[in-house]
C-alpha cells in the first residue's frame, strides 16, 4: 500500500475504494501505454513517465517505472536502444519496442477495444462520443464535496 496515498488522501487503498480501482487499471494498462509509446519512438524511463503524465494531462503517473521495463525486457516486448544524451544534457538508456512487442501491443489494443466497448456500452456511451459529449448537466460530486472529472455520468 503506498503510504503516499494514504498520507495525501487519508485513504487506504483497497479493492473496494476508488483508489483501489485506480490502482488496478494503472497495473493493467501501464505495460500497454509503456510500448504504445516505445512504439512510437525511443526513449529513456524519465522520459516515458513524463510523457505518459503530459499526455494524459497529469492523470496517470507512474511511481515505480523500473518494474514495467524489466518485465517487458524480460519477455522480450522491448530491447536496449543506444545510450545517448538525452535532452537534459545526461547520458541516458533509451529503450525501443521489438517485433515481438508490437504484436503483443496489437493484441493488447484488440483487448482493450472489445473490453472498453463493453464497458462503454453497459454506461449507454456512445463510440466516438467523448465523455463531456455525454454528461448530463449535473455532475457527479465526491464524498469530500469536489466534482469528479466528468468521466461517469450521474444517474437521477
Amino acid at each position: 500500500m503506498s503510504e503516499e496515498l494514504v498520507k495525501s488522501t487519508g485513504k487506504k487503498k483497497t479493492s473496494t475504494s476508488p483508489e483501489g480501482l485506480e490502482e488496478n487499471l494503472k497495473k493493467g494498462i501501464t505495460e500497454l501505454l509503456v510500448l504504445f509509446l516505445l512504439r512510437e519512438k525511443e526513449m529513456y524511463i524519465n522520459e516515458m513517465t513524463e510523457t505518459l503524465a503530459e499526455r494524459s494531462g497529469g492523470r496517470l503517473n507512474v511511481s515505480f517505472p523500473y518494474a514495467i521495463i524489466y518485465r517487458l525486457l524480460d519477455a522480450h516486448f522491448i530491447e536496449l536502444g543506444d545510450k545517448r544524451m538525452a535532452p537534459d544534457g545526461r547520458r541516458r538508456q533509451y529503450y525501443r519496442t521489438t517485433e515481438k512487442g508490437n504484436a503483443y501491443l496489437n493484441d493488447l489494443l484488440v483487448v482493450l477495444d472489445r473490453f472498453m466497448g463493453g464497458v462503454y456500452q453497459i454506461l449507454d456511451w456512445k463510440a466516438g462520443e467523448t465523455h463531456a459529449q455525454s454528461l448530463p448537466s449535473k455532475m457527479a460530486v465526491s464524498e469530500e464535496g469536489e466534482e469528479i472529472s466528468g468521466l461517469l455520468p450521474v444517474r437521477t
